[in-house]
Formats: C-alpha cells, sequence, structure tokens
C-alpha cells in the first residue's frame, strides 16, 4: 500500500479516502504526545500500575461453560497513564472481528472480505461483516461514554485521545501481522508443506487498516473539525 493511496483503488466500499496510515503520517508522533499531555485532570495524565493486565482485550479473552473466564498473553505489569492503558481494550471491540475463528477451517481466522465479481476484484465486506459493523460501533460508543463519564470524570475531550490511541493500535497490529507473515516464510520459496496457510496474517493485516481508517473517517475525523471550527470562530 503505497502512501496517499486511494482506498477506493482496493475496496469497492472504501471506509474514507485514504489509509489511517496516511493520517498517521500527517498527524505525526508530537501531536500525540502534545494531546496526551495537555490535560489538567489527574484520572488523564496520572499513572496507574496495571497488575497484568497491560494487554487485556476482549481478544484476550475465553469465557466457557467448564473453565469460565480466562485471560492470555496479557502483558508485563507497568506503569501507564489510564487512556494507554484502556487502549487495548478499547482497539479490541472492533480487531477481533479480524480473530475470529473459523469453525470451518481449523487453525485459521474469518475472512472479513471477498472478492467482487463487477467491479474489477476489489474488496467488499462479507455480508455478516456488514451486519455486524452497526452493533461493533454501536457497543464501542456506548463503552467510549461510559468511560468518559465514570472514569475521566466528563472529561469530554479526551475522546480524541482514545480515539487516536485505538486507530494507533490497529496500525500497530497490521505492522504486526506482517511481521509474523515474513517470519513465518511469507513471500519466500516455499521448501516445506510447514506453514503453509499464512494467508490469514495478511487478512487480519488488510482488515486492521481497514477499520482503523472506519474509525479514523466515523468517529475521528469529526470530532477533529468540530475542534478546529470551534477554536477558528473564537479567533
Amino acid at each position: 500500500l503505497k502512501p496517499h493511496a486511494l482506498l477506493s483503488e482496493i475496496f469497492a466500499e472504501p471506509p474514507s479516502s485514504y489509509c489511517a496510515l496516511d493520517y498517521i503520517e500527517q498527524t505525526g508522533w508530537m501531536h500525540v504526545l502534545e494531546l496526551a499531555t495537555s490535560f489538567d485532570n489527574p484520572n488523564v495524565t496520572d499513572c496507574i500500575w496495571t497488575c497484568g493486565l497491560t494487554d487485556a482485550g476482549l481478544h484476550n479473552t475465553f469465557v466457557g461453560r467448564e473453565r469460565g473466564l480466562e485471560l492470555f498473553d496479557l502483558g508485563t505489569p507497568q506503569l501507564m497513564p489510564m487512556p494507554a492503558f484502556l487502549t487495548k481494550f478499547l482497539m479490541s471491540f472492533f480487531h477481533i472481528l479480524g480473530m475470529e475463528e473459523d469453525t470451518h477451517n481449523k487453525g485459521t481466522w474469518v475472512s472479513r472480505f471477498q472478492a467482487t465479481e463487477t467491479d474489477g476484484g476489489k474488496l467488499s465486506l462479507t455480508g455478516r461483516t456488514k451486519s455486524l459493523m452497526p452493533y461493533v460501533h454501536k457497543t464501542f460508543a456506548y463503552t467510549m461514554d461510559h468511560m468518559i463519564d465514570e472514569v475521566f470524570d466528563k472529561e469530554e475531550n479526551v475522546r480524541e485521545l482514545l480515539l487516536t490511541y485505538t486507530i494507533f493500535q490497529l496500525v500497530s497490529d497490521a505492522s504486526f501481522c506482517l511481521e509474523r507473515w515474513e517470519m513465518k516464510g511469507g513471500g519466500r520459496e516455499r521448501v516445506s508443506d510447514r506453514n503453509t496457510d499464512l494467508s490469514k496474517w495478511l487478512w487480519r493485516s488488510v482488515w486492521d487498516l481497514y477499520i482503523a481508517s472506519d474509525v479514523y473517517q466515523k468517529l475521528l475525523l469529526p470530532l477533529q473539525s468540530k475542534r478546529i471550527g470551534s477554536s477558528a470562530g473564537k479567533i
């Protein structure tokens, strides 16, 4: 995916004009650091001890009748501000769709895309994925609103930071998937039958970039536009 490439070249119904990667390049880390340190509310800036739940998210959770609730791959205990601590949990509402186990093909994840037959083979969301999207957004929005009200004392400005972290984390997972694909032999001549099903890492990476761009277009961009418009009105 080249910089500033139009997503309409890849998706039949693109979530936005450009990829979330372009947003990250345009934003830069300095803006994120300035945003993260701009609050006076100690609930936003003070560090907490994660107790080993650093990477806690829906994708790190199993629930079963026999074994109850299980958490795994949670990261090492450390100190971090609350918005950073909540990042993995918030991004997991979208990320988990890329990690749903395929019951018909053991060891793989459900692909969220299908190639179109009439639009040059561009990708489109599967029917089931389209039906899930409104519920995922609704659940994410409810959780975000609740956290802002209860955890951050109705500090509405923290919403932009939480959304930015969510997008960055989704893009980070896309990079992780590509690294795993390469590490397992992706892109190289295969000399054995091991690791034959590597495409799942690529499909998960595509989903991460798609949904990160979707979150930016639907949630973060309107928020930023409103803030910029409000600031311009005060000048």
